[in-house]
């Protein structure tokens, strides 16, 4: 998820994001709103919280590819752990029925 606000007095906005690549000192993420550069913003996972600023926001086939650049001065305890990808949209969820007959399905392709 990616957090930011437009102006000091505005309030924060959210949106769950796809990340592309990331790197120690930057991340590069799908956005489908366009972010002006030096715009501060949170990036937020499971496992994974960094603040940076937007270096580039550039339009891509209807969506923005934005480059945020990470603080150094922020370090997190999760990058030695990797990266989280982020917030998932979950739609919807097996039956323990499910689960059970796909994994007997793998179990006989496996044999």
């Amino acid at each position: 998820m990616l957090r930011w606000s437009d102006s000091p007095n505005s309030p924060s906005r959210e949106e769950l994001v796809q990340m592309l690549e990331t790197h120690f000192s930057e991340a590069t993420i799908c956005s489908s709103l366009k972010i002006g550069e030096d715009t501060q913003v949170s990036l937020i996972g499971t496992y994974y919280s960094e603040t940076g600023t937007v270096r580039s926001c550039r339009p891509e086939g209807g969506k923005f590819i934005v480059t945020i650049g990470i603080r150094p001065d922020n370090p997190s305890p999760s990058r030695s752990c990797g990266i989280d990808p982020g917030v998932f949209a979950i739609e919807n969820f097996l039956t323990e029925e499910q689960e059970r007959q796909i994994l007997d399905e793998l179990d006989k392709e496996l044999q």
